[in-house]
């Protein structure tokens, strides 16, 4: 006997604003923070004094660089018929 299965998954976006909380429950500014908060002490342990606000302005800088790639790759794969991902924690 020959099976075919078909799985049709309903996908919806959720958009967040800046401002209010992302998907795991902290805001964007929580989350900055806590990165940056911990490269400090990073780069404390190497012997480096980098103030937090220059490493939120680097990322800052970052994001606004990597955008255009970004969008991108997401035209890029928007343009195939089907996107499989693996959801897998790591």
């Amino acid at each position: 006997m020959n099976e075919c299965a078909i799985f049709v998954r309903h996908i919806r976006a959720i958009y967040v604003r800046r401002q209010q909380e992302t998907t795991n429950g902290e805001s964007l500014t929580q989350q900055v923070d806590q990165q940056t908060w911990a490269c400090q002490k990073q780069f404390e342990r190497l012997g480096i004094d980098l103030p937090r606000n220059t490493l939120a302005s680097h990322m800052i800088k970052v994001g606004e660089l990597i955008n255009p790639l970004i969008e991108q790759l997401t035209q890029h794969m928007l343009g195939y018929d089907l996107i499989g991902m693996d959801e897998t924690p790591v």
